[in-house]
C-alpha cells in the first residue's frame, strides 16, 4: 500500500491498530512517500491519490472527503505588511502572492484557487513550492507564505492561533 506522507500520518496510521484489530489476517506494506509511483511498475496493490484520477486505466474507490483551509502565519503578514486577509478578493487585491502551493502529482507547483460564491480568483506565482505536506505546514508556521491544506491537518494549529491567521 502506497499513501502521501500527511494523509498516512495523520489519518491512516491511527486507523490501523482497529483496522488490524478487525483483519488480523491481512499484513501490510505501508509505503509512505509524496511523489506519483507508477503502481503496477512498482508492484503497489493498492496506492491512496487526492484529487482527480489521473491514469483512467486504474480503479478508484472515493475513501474521504476533505476539506481544505488557507492559511498563513501572523509572522508572514506582519512581514509582508499585509493586514490579515479577510475574503478571497482581499487576497488578490493585496497581491498576497508569496506563498507556495502543493504539488504532487503534476510534480510542478499549482496556482492557489480562492473562491467566494461564484467569484474566482486564481494566485498563480509562487516564492516556495513544496510536495510535502509536513513541509507545507511547516514552511507557513515559519512565515514564508499562504497557501491550502487539508483543514483536518492544520486544525490544531489554527485552534491555537489567533483569528486572524485564517479564514475560509
Amino acid at each position: 500500500m502506497e499513501a502521501p506522507t500527511s494523509f498516512a500520518n495523520c489519518l491512516l496510521v491511527p486507523a490501523l491498530p482497529d483496522f488490524h484489530c478487525q483483519y488480523p489476517d491481512i499484513t501490510i506494506a505501508l509505503s509512505i512517500i509524496d511523489r506519483t509511483i507508477h503502481v503496477v511498475g512498482e508492484g503497489v496493490d493498492c496506492a491512496i491519490r487526492a484529487g482527480k484520477l489521473q491514469d483512467v486505466a486504474m480503479v478508484a474507490r472515493k475513501l474521504a472527503e476533505l476539506r481544505y483551509a488557507t492559511c498563513a502565519s501572523t509572522a508572514y503578514l506582519q512581514r509582508m505588511a499585509y493586514a490579515p486577509p479577510s475574503s478571497p478578493e482581499n487576497c488578490q487585491a493585496n497581491h498576497l502572492h508569496a506563498g507556495f502551493f502543493f504539488f504532487s502529482a503534476t510534480r510542478r507547483p499549482e496556482s492557489l484557487i480562492l473562491e467566494k460564491g461564484s467569484q474566482h480568483y486564481e494566485i498563480d506565482h509562487c516564492h516556495f513550492a513544496t510536495n510535502e505536506g509536513s513541509g507545507l505546514i511547516n514552511l507557513m508556521l515559519a512565515g514564508f507564505g499562504i497557501g491550502p491544506h487539508v483543514r483536518r491537518f492544520v486544525q490544531p494549529y489554527l485552534d491555537s492561533g489567533p483569528p486572524q491567521n485564517r479564514y475560509e
